[in-house]
């Protein structure tokens, strides 16, 4: 006899239907305005474009035409997605806010679905939000620009492709922060540190309490912008970004996006519900909160404090009083975390706190005393001259003016030997100089970047005033050879037009010509550089008065350039060109 009873067979499934049409209903305001705003921001503007281009007096070439709109499109990108960076994050808020309030966890815990479906279909419901909206206007954008032609829809396509990449982004950072946090508020506080953490931390860090203290640090470079997704996604173009395209930069942060997702879900089968109304509910994420905060909010008051106590930026003569400003504010933030932690304003009561803070105050004073006193040797290593390949000479005295008339500065490389021993030896002058600053004074620097024999790249910036170091690099500008390269390099851009103005008038010549005769200009100037008649001046500093400007207007990105010139003994041929029988154009102002 069979006693088995036949019972129903339950079977498990990751997606609820009932679950997500219920999440479509009741969130049907948050991605129906997204909706409205879409529509609005691109395909009727796209609309108003192309109207305006049939509608024009007299019709623009489609090519053209098609260019304007391919660099429009560029630009709504980084709209979106500084619009994806609020929007990525509502809906992870919208969909997993349940999980932050005690009698909404329990209810939808009690209902006869795993901890799985409900990830996965609040996960896709979030999803949905975002690809229902960018269908309907992608389908409405092609439909106005297809009137234009089969080439004006991959600019489209892209547009939106590049949108959804991004909102996977930010929505896995905004849910990622909701599995972390049992509130609300300090999960959306997590997400905005979190998007901009891989920028705030290294910059702050450094210029708060690293370059005050180090002597020859260099730039800081673009790399910390590249681990912020808020700072590197939202770029005013569909096209390159440094050496990737904004393509690549994209589907790399929504890989990051989807893996957070990933992390998520495993964070979610372990989420204890009682954690309701905690800042963080793992152990781990307590702790790194707890000293980021500490850190960054210690850095930021600590300088404050300093600034009050002494009214002037971080010197090194006093760096004393910075080390206990620094100390005073990590106290001070460290506390204040614990206090975001536990819920309550008695933690000075617990050894362990006091424990942990002294072991991070430790940490933090062994950092600047390491800093000040160059322990490690870093700020007054000089490299061999037989362990450098070449180095390149980045001065900010010497003025370049970009396209968006901008300084930028000027530079030279050195490869022979004996040249890169000049400058070895000037990077020892400038660090025995630099030493002895109060502060690290900016306004007028050298940057030494090497380039080594085993491959590694070296910076070193310096404040350059007219002392030693002063006339060691006047010298060094001099050398034929040298403003040979720096010129040699710098013509390599087209000429359109050159002019000549002179700092005072005299009735013997113009205050200003100009001329127009680029391969004459290029070919005197380089004759002038190798004949040692056209060193390179400093406009700030340097140890000879110049009279006269020569100024070059290129094609290009580099738009402008300005040479300083001297016009007494020996003064460079290039000066006969704009003489008043040699003028082809120009005239006196």
């Amino acid at each position: 006899m069979n006693w088995e009873v036949p019972t129903m067979k339950s079977r498990t499934s990751l997606f609820n239907p009932a679950l997500f049409r219920s999440n479509l209903r009741r969130f049907a305001p948050l991605w129906g305005m997204m909706l409205g705003f879409l529509i609005l921001i691109c395909p009727a503007n796209f609309l108003n474009e192309v109207l305006s281009h049939l509608r024009a007096p007299v019709l623009q070439p489609t090519a053209d035409f098609l260019r304007e709109q391919t660099e429009m499109l560029g630009v709504m990108n980084g709209v979106l997605s500084g619009i994806n960076i609020v929007y990525g994050a509502l809906c992870a808020v919208f969909c997993f806010k349940y999980l932050h309030a005690e009698r909404g966890v329990y209810t939808m815990h009690a209902l006869p679905l795993t901890r799985d479906c409900h990830y996965v279909t609040n996960l896709v419901s979030g999803l949905f939000f975002c690809l229902l909206p960018a269908l309907v206007a992608c389908v409405l954008s092609m439909a106005v620009y297809g009137a234009m032609g089969a080439a004006f829809l991959a600019p489209v396509l892209k547009l939106f492709g590049l949108y959804v990449l991004q909102f996977l982004c930010f929505y896995g950072f905004g849910v990622f922060c909701m599995m972390l946090s049992g509130r609300t508020v300090i999960a959306v506080l997590s997400y905005i540190a979190l998007i901009f953490i891989g920028y705030a931390l290294p910059a702050m860090t450094r210029s708060l309490l690293v370059e005050p203290l180090f002597v020859g640090l260099g730039p800081m470079g673009k790399l910390p912008q590249y681990l912020s997704p808020a700072l590197d996604l939202t770029q005013d173009s569909l096209n390159a970004v440094g050496s990737l395209s904004v393509a690549a930069h994209t589907a790399i942060w929504a890989a990051v996006g989807l893996g957070l997702m990933g992390l998520s879900w495993f964070l979610y089968r372990r989420r204890h519900l009682e954690r309701v109304g905690d800042a963080m509910v793992f152990g781990w994420a307590r702790w790194a909160f707890q000293l980021l905060f500490a850190w960054l909010a210690g850095l930021l008051l600590g300088s404050f404090i300093y600034l009050v106590l002494t009214g002037t930026s971080l010197e090194r003569t006093h760096w004393t009083w910075f080390l206990v400003a620094m100390l005073v504010g990590l106290f001070v933030s460290w506390f204040a975390a614990r206090m975001m932690l536990e819920r309550t304003i008695h933690v000075l009561r617990s050894r362990k706190n006091w424990l942990g803070y002294g072991a991070f105050a430790l940490a933090a004073a062994a950092l600047i005393l390491c800093l000040r006193y160059d322990v490690l040797g870093w700020q007054r290593w000089v490299p061999d001259v037989n362990e450098v390949e070449a180095v390149e000479l980045s001065d900010n005295a010497v003025l370049l003016i970009d396209s968006g008339y901008t300084t930028a500065p000027a530079k030279v490389t050195v490869a022979d030997p004996a040249m890169v021993e000049r400058v070895l030896a000037l990077h020892r002058e400038l660090y025995e100089e630099n030493k002895d600053f109060e502060e690290n004074y900016m306004m007028n620097s050298l940057t030494l970047n090497y380039k080594l024999k085993n491959g590694r790249t070296v910076t070193r910036s310096y404040s350059l005033d007219n002392g030693k170091s002063g006339k060691t690099l006047d010298g060094l500008y001099r050398d034929a050879e040298v403003s040979t390269s720096f010129f040699r390099s710098l013509l390599s851009s087209s000429i359109l037009e050159a002019s000549l103005e002179y700092y005072e008038e005299r009735p013997d010549r113009p205050m200003s010509s100009s001329l127009v005769n680029p391969d004459a200009v290029r070919a005197a100037i380089l004759a002038d550089a190798e004949a040692g008649k056209l060193p390179i001046h400093r406009f700030y500093g340097g140890d000879e008065e110049c009279d006269a400007v020569l100024i070059l207007i290129f094609g290009g990105s580099l738009h402008r350039v300005e040479i300083p010139l001297n016009t007494g003994k020996d003064a460079p041929s290039v000066l006969a060109l704009f003489s008043d029988g040699a003028q082809a154009e120009g005239g006196a102002k």
